[in-house]
């Protein structure tokens, strides 16, 4: 099984997939500092109350924007399932070339939403990101990342504040998920698919 993680400025979002199939999502809070054993023992506990044995991730593939928990949640995953996560960055070959003034400014929530917006539809393509901030990026007819850009979404942040951000659970039925929270569930799932296909992706190119 391939455990995802989605680290954010806010949250972070992870989800267990057997191949195609996507068992469950979870969140958690981005918070500083944490030691690798809380990391570990907090991923381990969601993953487990769930119905999933940790004993079976065998991979794991992280993309994260906040370089200050990196450590930790590295070493919790080696310590805690055994393995050792893909980081996603500018360096890695994710099927997306990035033709940029400087690549390796290109974040790597960026490149996640890239490679799975362009496996999932093609291109040409325009990525739209509503994280803490907006982002808007635009990939070519061959796959190419060619241009970025962001914008802080103070005022449409302000008109979700009420809304809870939450992520699909299976013991939930759609039917009763008001509208705004089935949209954010649907956010959820596309950003756990999205970093998904550079672990697809990574996996054909070796």
């Amino acid at each position: 099984m391939l455990l995802v993680i989605d680290v954010g400025n806010t949250n972070i979002t992870l989800g267990v997939f057997n191949k195609d199939e996507l068992f469950g999502t979870f969140r958690m809070k981005t918070k500083q500092p944490r030691t690798s054993d809380e990391y570990g023992i907090t991923l381990q506990e969601l993953v487990e109350r769930h119905g999933i044995e940790s004993s079976k991730i065998n991979a794991v593939i992280l993309a994260s924007v906040v370089p200050d928990v990196m450590h930790s949640l590295g070493s919790a995953i080696i310590k805690y399932f055994g393995v050792k996560p893909v980081v996603v960055s500018a360096g890695i070959k994710t099927g997306i070339r990035i033709v940029t003034e400087n690549p390796r400014q290109v974040g790597p929530d960026r490149i996640v939403d890239a490679v799975g917006a362009y496996t999932l539809y093609g291109g040409p393509a325009i990525v739209v990101d509503f994280g803490t901030a907006t982002t808007f990026d635009v990939i070519g007819p061959d796959g190419t990342f060619e241009r970025a850009g962001s914008h802080r979404e103070s005022a449409l942040r302000h008109s979700l504040s009420g809304e809870r951000q939450i992520c699909f659970r299976q013991s939930r039925s759609a039917s009763r998920i008001p509208f705004s929270q089935k949209r954010r569930s649907r956010q959820c799932r596309q950003a756990l698919y999205m970093v998904r296909s550079v672990r697809l992706n990574i996996s054909l190119s070796v």
